[in-house]
């Protein structure tokens, strides 16, 4: 093929689809620099998990079962409200339960080289 070939077929690909000889020229394998900005790829051994300290305990339930709640914990030691989610549960009124006791918990922070940390956890509470 020669250049004036492949000038041609560049030409027609960017009539018919806007954008797509510049897609086509890219490597697809290629990742985005972040290097100018605050991201750090962190693996689980890295960080330390966050650990309950206090949550309360709620005695003389008629319902019984287990709850699964998804939470953040933030760099204070509590759990973040609009992430905080039911993953699975075995009774609806022992969600909210789970929800109320998630967000009144206390936790030791995640950390990562010694500093405090956001970190997402599964909390789960057995009725």
């Amino acid at each position: 093929m020669t250049i004036a070939q492949i000038r041609l077929l560049l030409s027609v690909m960017a009539c018919v689809a806007p954008g797509a000889a510049a897609a086509q020229a890219e490597h697809p394998d290629t990742l985005p620099n972040h290097s100018d900005s605050n991201t750090i790829l962190l693996t689980p051994k890295d960080i330390t998990p966050p650990t309950v300290q206090e949550c309360p305990r709620f005695t003389g339930l008629t319902r019984h079962g287990t709850v699964m709640v998804a939470t953040i914990v933030d760099t204070l030691g509590h759990a973040e409200l609009h992430p905080t989610r039911i993953l699975k549960s075995s009774d609806d009124s022992l969600s909210t339960l789970a929800l109320r006791a998630t967000l009144l918990c206390t936790f030791k922070p995640g950390r990562y080289r010694g500093k405090a940390i956001r970190v997402a956890i599964h909390l789960p509470f057995n009725f």
